[in-house]
């Protein structure tokens, strides 16, 4: 039995030598700030709470109460609690960084010592929990970081007493909820960070009385289905939110109708189909818009109405098939705008007339075919311009020899011309010499405008068809006839609010369709008209199948386009569907 107990003993006493806390003593500066450090190496794999000294050698003068920083040394140390002794040994310490130590559980006494902490982080551990007084002793406490725990949710009153607290990170934990007032007494929190949790909604009262914060960033959860109308309402004062790569359908406008000191929303990487009218009219200070990579189809003409300070707008890759001017209008900083991966056919005349400091345009793997100077206002600012992958076949010359101060012109992927270029600016005349097939097949496109009240204007049409765009605030009309005049036999489609028609012989409608937001008044409009075979078809844009067509009986060969806004002007661009081979 002696032998037994002698063995237990030693056993005891060896696992305990075996478990030890050093410091290694340096001056160093972290933050600005001289710190007398610990740099501390622990060696405590199974929890021991019963430590009685921390070993190591100080600089001359010095001891454990001059210490006011404790780092980790992730290399050699590993623990999976805190030992109440290291407040005890350092009770002016103000910054402790307890990352990488395979943390488990923490007691809560394990702060309680070190009530001058100003600086927190348990960064990347195992915390699955944590008892509700852990930081009650904590009153300084001004940066928090918490990320990458086991964490699910947080007691009620863990943040009872951080009345300081400035910066406080939960990212990557797998929190599904939190207690309604567990933020309540967080008055100065300026950075809440709750990246990649697993929030499945929002709730309103978590974010009640963070009327000072500034940055929330709730991306990646990727749960996130749903954002209560008033979830953000008490956010009087915030600046940025990142609301990226979650499950979000639809977007509220709501959310932000008390952000008026909003500058970034993030909303990239979401399911969003739509943006509404008026989406952000309540924030006016906005700087960046980013709605990359959603599912986005359709963006009212109004979306980004009051925003006359945005800077970005990122739309790229969504599913975005038409411009609308009014985009970018009254919006006198723009400098980027970001439209590569989407379906647009075109850029409307007119579009970019009002962005005269634009310096980055993205338009990579779209489907437009030309390029018109009066798309665009001032280009002296314009350093980047990216067109590849778009099959442009024509390009305005006038469009070319503005560009004085492009460096970045990505042009590779379309049927004109394939390069790419650096300092295009620099050598603007050998350069555009790369564009000398572009710039031929622009001369077959052409202009147009039409007068309210007016009759008829005739432009040549080429076989087999034409594009055509269109700006015209009510019903317009193309006549398709062999004669640069009105002559029977003829067909008219015509494009009103309500419905688009082909009307036979001035008088008889032999197709109509329902205008559900093919054309648009007062906006960039543009459908492809082909005659081939006796058919005439009308497509939207480049889409494959047209909405509208007719087969003649009596056909006759169709070499001009009528064009006619009775009530209103309108604005034309037309372009054949095939260049002409005798060029």
């Amino acid at each position: 039995m002696e032998i037994k107990l002698l063995l237990v003993l030693f056993a005891f006493a060896g696992s305990a030598l075996s478990q030890r806390i050093s410091c290694d003593y340096e001056l160093r500066t972290i933050n600005g700030q001289q710190h007398y450090t610990c740099y501390m190496n622990i060696d405590n794999p199974t929890g021991w709470n019963n430590f009685t000294q921390v070993e190591g050698f100080h600089f001359p003068g010095l001891n454990n109460v001059f210490v006011t920083a404790i780092i980790r040394n992730t290399a050699n140390s590993s623990t999976t609690n805190i030992p109440e002794i290291i407040c005890s040994q350092f009770p002016h310490v103000t910054y402790i960084d307890y990352s990488y130590l395979d943390l488990q559980e923490i007691s809560e006494n394990a702060f309680r010592g070190c009530r001058n902490l100003d600086w927190l982080r348990l960064y990347n551990n195992r915390i699955s929990q944590f008892p509700e007084n852990l930081f009650f002793y904590n009153r300084h406490l001004r940066y928090l970081d918490l990320e990458g725990n086991a964490l699910t949710t947080l007691p009620e009153n863990i943040f009872v007493s951080q009345l300081a607290l400035e910066t406080l990170d939960l990212s990557r934990n797998p929190i599904t909820t939190f207690p309604n007032g567990v933020f309540r007494n967080l008055f100065n929190l300026r950075d809440l960070y709750l990246r990649a949790a697993n929030l499945p909604t929002l709730n309103t009262r978590w974010f009640q009385n963070l009327f000072n914060l500034l940055d929330l960033d709730l991306s990646f959860n990727q749960n996130l289905t749903s954002v209560p109308d008033d979830a953000f309402y008490n956010l009087i004062s915030l600046e940025t939110l990142y609301l990226a790569r979650t499950s979000l359908r639809t977007f509220n406008h709501r959310w932000f109708e008390n952000s008026k000191h909003i500058r970034h929303l993030f909303m990239y990487g979401n399911q969003l189909t739509t943006i509404p009218s008026q989406a952000l009219v309540n924030s006016p200070e906005l700087l960046t818009v980013d709605f990359g990579n959603n599912l986005i189809q359709d963006i009212s003409p109004n979306a980004f109405d009051n925003l006359a300070n945005l800077a970005i707008l990122s739309l790229e890759r969504n599913a975005i098939s038409r411009i609308h001017t009014q985009w970018f209008m009254d919006k006198p900083d723009l400098e980027a705008v970001y439209l590569d991966f989407n379906s647009i056919p075109a850029i409307p005349v007119g579009t970019f007339a009002e962005a005269n400091n634009l310096r980055d345009l993205g338009l990579w793997n779209n489907r437009i075919r030309t390029i018109n100077r009066n798309s665009f206002g001032n280009l002296n600012n314009l350093r980047t311009l990216d067109l590849d992958g778009n099959g442009i076949n024509s390009v305005d010359e006038r469009f070319l020899r503005e560009l004085t101060n492009l460096f970045y012109f990505y042009f590779s992927d379309n049927g004109c011309a394939n390069n790419m270029f650096f300092d295009f600016g620099g050598d603007l005349e050998n350069n555009i010499r790369e564009f000398s097939t572009c710039i031929t097949n622009f001369g077959f496109t052409s202009e147009r405008t039409t007068e309210a009240g007016s009759g008829y204007i005739f432009t040549r049409g080429y076989h087999p068809g034409m594009h055509v765009e269109i700006n015209s605030a009510t019903e317009v009309r193309i006549a398709l006839t062999p004669f640069d005049v009105v002559w029977n036999p003829m067909l008219e489609i015509v494009f009103s609010r309500e419905t688009i028609r082909i009307v036979r012989n001035q008088v008889t409608d032999v197709a109509v369709v329902p205008n559900i937001r093919t054309f648009l008044p007062a906006a960039g409009n543009r459908f492809r008209i082909s005659w081939f075979r006796q058919v005439v078809s009308v497509f939207d844009g480049n889409d494959e199948f047209p909405f509208i067509a007719y087969t003649m009986e009596d056909w006759v060969p169709i070499n001009f386009m009528g064009l006619r806004s009775e009530r209103s002007q309108g604005f034309w661009f037309l372009e054949p569907i095939e260049i002409p081979q005798a060029n």
